[in-house]
């Protein structure tokens, strides 16, 4: 078997299993992933329209409608008008919604630090590097 191809391949195993741990901490708080995954973007990021949320966690437009209007439903985030457009929704993290994502946020963050605990910060430095490579980042 070709080099990248086991490369993707590894990569891909990885990322499931720590998506799936993930969601196993955003279930335990009543979240889906895809909940966690726009919460998270917003009290990481601010402020910001559907579309930029859509982007940073990768989402189809019908996904993000329903997580979204979720979301809202909870009291978790809410919809306002974009000043400049109209046409623009921007979401804004409630109170409620920061303490949910902060409580999953120090688990994910526990569970992130056990998965890579195995290597060096050096090696956890150029493992950084290598996939910002792949992703098109540097150079």
């Amino acid at each position: 078997m070709n080099i990248s191809l086991k490369l993707i391949i590894a990569l891909h195993r990885s990322i499931d299993k720590i998506d799936k741990r993930t969601m196993k901490l955003a279930q335990e708080e009543g979240l889906t992933f895809g909940q966690f995954e726009v919460l998270e973007v917003l009290y990481s990021k601010g402020d910001m329209s559907i579309g930029n949320v859509m982007k940073k966690i990768l989402s189809s437009v019908g996904t993000i409608s329903v997580i979204v209007n979720n979301l809202v439903k909870l009291g978790y985030i809410e919809k306002l008008s974009c000043k400049n457009d109209k046409r623009v929704c921007i979401l804004h993290l409630k109170d409620k919604g920061r303490d949910i994502i902060e409580r999953v946020i120090v688990k994910n963050t526990e569970m992130l630090e056990e998965s890579f605990s195995m290597l060096t910060e050096e090696e956890k430095e150029n493992l950084l590097i290598i996939l910002k490579k792949i992703g098109g980042i540097y150079g």
